[in-house]
């Protein structure tokens, strides 16, 4: 394991600063450790649908999405079409994943989660979701605003990130990141 760095790498501002610094560095390690956390309770779930990780994260997008075709799932999972068509066989194998005709166009299909989603969502996850409200509770809405920011900012960094180095991996880019 690395040891923990300096959030360096960006140009200094006007709130550079010891207890800024030491607040991101603080920042960084607790998003690390919340994306752990995260990917703890993924697993549990998943182990508890009796699917694998990669099927658990599509599934999460078919719910997330509503209804979403085989070829936007391809692409937001950044898996072949062949391997997509795989995995919504297996869900929908299990009754947790369904072809539907996408009723704006008949041509086109989509899958969506079944109804057993909702049941196993029910039991995994809103114990833990009345849990956070409570906890978010003593946040103010300027508080959860910078929240939501921090998310969605982060979200958008990490997906441009994550196709910078699949880049990286297929050989795109010749000259390893710098230092």
């Amino acid at each position: 394991m690395r040891e923990p760095r300096a959030a360096g790498g960006a140009p200094p501002t006007a709130r550079s600063g010891k207890r800024r610094d030491q607040l991101l560095q603080e920042l960084i390690q607790a998003n690390r450790a919340y994306q752990i956390a995260v990917d703890k309770m993924d697993d549990a779930v998943f182990r508890l649908l009796g699917i694998n990780g990669t099927d658990g994260r599509c599934l999460d997008i078919i719910d997330l999405s509503g209804g979403i075709s085989a070829g936007e799932l391809a692409r937001a999972v950044d898996l072949s079409p062949a391997a997509v068509t795989s995995v919504i066989d297996r869900l929908e194998g299990m009754g947790l994943a369904e072809r539907a005709r996408d009723p704006e166009d008949r041509r086109r299909v989509i899958v969506r989660p079944t109804g057993k989603v909702d049941e196993v969502a029910e039991v995994a996850y809103m114990p833990m979701g009345a849990e956070g409200v409570k906890l978010l509770g003593d946040l103010s809405d300027k508080e959860l605003e910078a929240v939501l920011r921090f998310l969605r900012v982060g979200t958008e960094l990490n997906e441009r990130h994550a196709e910078r180095v699949r880049g990286l991996a297929a050989g795109k880019t010749s000259r390893p990141p710098a230092a």
